[in-house]
C-alpha cells in the first residue's frame, strides 16, 4: 500500500521522474533537466550545450544516459553515484576523453565501441563481473575496476585485458583468485606500469607475489600500495635467480656502492672547497700587492663599487633613522618612545655632521651675548642722572630705551 501511495504521488515531482520504477532511480535525465543544469553555474558551463566540454550529473538518481547527444564536444563526464543499470546513451560523444561511472548498479561493460578516444575509465564499486567491450579502445590508459565481482567465473572474467592498451590497472577488492592470470594476462600487458591487485586471493596464490610480478614486467613503476624502486627491482632480480641468499648478497652490493657514492661526493665537496680557498688565497695576495683596493681603484670598477659602498651606507642611515625615530604603538592609538637603545659610534660622516650643528649653535650664544653687552653699554650712555627719561646730545630719545622694551 505504501508503494501504491508512492506511486500516485509521482505526479507531485514533474516529469523529471520515471514512473516505471518509483525506487530505484525515479529521477530522468530530460532536456529540460539538462537545460537547468547548465543555467545553475554559469562559471563552470555555457549556456549553449554544444560547447560544454565537462558535465557533472553525480548524486542526481539517474537510471538511465539520455539526451547527451546535444554535448558534442564533450570530454569529460561525471556520472558517478546514479543508479545506472547499462551504459547506452553515449553513443555520440566521440571526443569522450574521461568516463567516471562509479557507485552505480552497471552490470555490464558495452556501449563504448564508438568512444575511440577514451583514456580513462572508472567503473568501480559496480556489479560487473566479467572484462569486455574493451579491446577496441586504442587510447586507453587507465582503468579502474576496484569493488566488482570481476573473477567469479576465473581467468576469463580478465582474459581480455591482454589485448588492452591499459598503462594503470586498478583491480582492488575483486574475486580474482586464478593464478594464471599472471602468465596469461599481466606478461601481456606490455604497457603496463601501475598494478593495484591487494585484497583479490590471486596475491596469495602467486608464491612471492611482488618479487615476481616485479621481476617478470620490467615497465612496472607502482605495485598496490607503495612504488617499486631501482633497488627493488634488482632485490627481486637477485630472489627470482638465486633465492633468498642471493638477494642478501645483492643487499650488500647495494649498501656498499651507496656507501662508496656517499665517500665519492664528500671527495667531490672537499675537493671543491679546496680549490675556493686556494683561489680566494691567490686573489687576497694579488690585492696585497696591488696599490689599489676595491675602493680607491681609479677604474669604472671602481666607481662602481663605490657608487655600491655609498648607497648602501644610505640606505643603512636611513633604516637606522627611522628606527631611532619610529614611535611604538600603544592600545588605543597613544604612542610611547622606545627605550634607548645601547651606544652605536657614529660614522665619520655623522660625527661631522654634529660637530657642524654644534659649532653654529655656539655662534648663535656667542653673537646672542655680544648682542647684549652692546645694548648695555648704548643704554649706560644714553642715560643723564636725576632724570627719568634719557636723551642724547641732539635731544631725541635715546634708541637704549627702545632696546630694552624689545628685551
Amino acid at each position: 500500500s505504501s508503494l501504491l501511495s508512492f506511486s500516485d504521488s509521482m505526479g507531485h515531482f514533474g516529469p523529471d521522474f520515471d514512473e516505471g520504477d518509483p525506487i530505484l532511480g525515479v529521477k530522468r535525465l530530460t532536456p529540460e533537466s539538462l537545460a537547468k543544469l547548465l543555467q545553475s553555474d554559469r562559471r563552470l558551463y555555457y549556456k549553449t550545450p554544444e560547447l560544454n566540454e565537462k558535465l557533472f550529473i553525480h548524486y542526481g538518481g539517474y537510471r538511465k544516459l539520455e539526451h547527451l547527444g546535444q554535448f558534442p564536444r564533450l570530454r569529460c563526464l561525471y556520472a558517478e553515484c546514479n543508479a545506472l543499470e547499462d551504459m547506452t546513451g553515449l553513443e555520440e560523444l566521440l571526443e569522450l576523453r574521461s568516463l567516471f561511472l562509479q557507485q552505480n548498479c552497471i552490470k555490464q561493460i558495452r556501449g563504448l565501441e564508438p568512444l575511440l578516444k577514451l583514456v580513462t575509465l572508472n567503473l568501480s564499486e559496480n556489479f560487473i563481473a566479467t572484462i569486455q567491450g574493451l579491446a577496441h579502445l586504442p587510447n586507453l590508459e587507465t582503468l579502474i575496476l576496484a569493488k566488482n565481482r570481476i573473477g567469479v567465473n576465473g581467468l576469463e572474467d580478465v582474459i581480455e585485458l591482454a589485448t588492452t592498451t591499459v598503462q594503470c590497472l586498478d583491480l582492488q577488492s575483486n574475486k580474482v583468485s586464478c593464478a594464471e592470470m599472471h602468465e596469461e594476462v599481466l606478461l601481456k600487458m606490455r604497457n603496463l606500469k601501475v598494478l593495484y591487485l591487494k585484497g583479490n586471493e590471486v596475491c596469495k596464490n602467486i608464491k612471492n607475489y611482488r618479487k615476481k610480478v616485479i621481476n617478470d614486467l620490467p615497465e612496472l613503476s607502482y605495485l598496490d600500495d607503495r612504488p617499486v624502486f631501482v633497488e627493488d627491482r634488482r632485490y627481486a632480480v637477485a630472489f627470482m635467480q638465486g633465492g633468498l641468499e642471493a638477494e642478501r648478497e645483492e643487499r650488500r652490493v647495494v649498501k656498499r656502492e651507496k656507501d662508496e657514492e656517499q665517500e665519492r661526493n664528500m671527495r667531490y665537496f672537499r675537493e671543491m672547497t679546496a680549490e675556493a680557498r686556494e683561489i680566494g688565497r691567490e686573489k687576497r695576495a694579488m690585492l696585497a700587492e696591488d696599490r689599489y683596493d676595491a675602493l680607491t681603484d681609479p677604474t669604472k670598477w671602481g666607481d662602481a663599487n663605490r657608487a655600491r659602498k655609498k648607497q648602501h651606507d644610505d640606505d643603512m642611515r636611513e633604516l637606522e633613522e627611522e628606527r631611532r625615530n619610529a614611535p611604538k604603538i600603544l592600545v588605543g592609538g597613544a604612542t610611547q618612545a622606545q627605550p634607548e637603545s645601547k651606544f652605536v659610534p657614529p660614522s665619520r660622516t655623522e660625527a661631522k655632521d654634529a660637530y657642524q650643528q654644534a659649532k653654529e649653535r655656539v655662534d648663535h650664544l656667542l653673537l646672542d651675548a655680544h648682542n647684549k653687552i652692546e645694548r648695555k653699554k648704548a643704554k649706560e650712555a644714553c642715560q643723564t642722572p636725576g632724570s627719568e627719561t634719557a636723551h642724547d646730545e641732539s635731544g631725541q630719545a635715546c634708541p637704549a630705551n627702545e632696546l630694552d622694551e624689545m628685551d
